[in-house]
């Protein structure tokens, strides 16, 4: 858990960090009137990248944990900003494994933010990072299987081989050109 905040120690007031100038208020008035936003309107683009690195780190934490190895990303994919994550905020990560392979896992990570004054903290973020492991000398190596025990985890860990598929096929439409890294 952190707080949202880039800037120089003295440099905002207290106050200043949890009255950022496009508030939930406006970012929920402009989404009901079905109007656009960047995320560059609710979230400077240092702190994007921030909880992005942020979102790599907690997801490489967990399957280093889990597989007691190194581990490489392989992708990053649906990740979906459903909130703003606003600057002065408190932003709580959680991964958690939902699915293996042989030495493959499949990361599901959370972002939960909200008001510190009021300890309210609301899903703002979340996605899903395929992670493998890999020995001293760079090669693959197997993980502890994972094993769904509860319905929420047997969603999850089908959500993941769903978005797997979708993006195994996704790579058979792409060009040959981008395959080859010309494009």
């Amino acid at each position: 858990m952190y707080t949202q905040s880039l800037d120089p120690p003295g440099q905002l007031g207290a106050d200043a960090l949890v009255q950022p100038s496009f508030n939930q208020t406006s970012f929920d008035a402009v989404m009901k009137a079905d109007g656009k936003i960047e995320p560059q309107d609710w979230m400077p683009e240092a702190y994007r990248k921030t909880l992005i690195r942020q979102i790599d780190e907690v997801a490489f934490a967990c399957a280093a944990m889990w597989s007691d190895c190194y581990c490489g990303t392989v992708s990053v994919g649906n990740i979906r900003f459903r909130r703003p994550s606003l600057v002065g905020h408190v932003v709580e990560l959680h991964a958690r494994v939902v699915a293996t392979g042989r030495a493959s896992m499949h990361i599901h990570v959370s972002v939960c933010a909200g008001d510190p004054k009021t300890g309210e903290l609301e899903l703002t973020t979340d996605c899903l990072m395929v992670f493998v492991a890999v020995d001293a000398d760079g090669q693959t190596t197997p993980v502890p299987s994972f094993t769904a025990s509860s319905h929420e985890e047997r969603r999850l860990a089908k959500y993941a081989m769903d978005v797997k598929a979708a993006l195994d096929a996704l790579v058979e439409l792409k060009p040959d050109e981008a395959v080859a890294g010309r494009v």
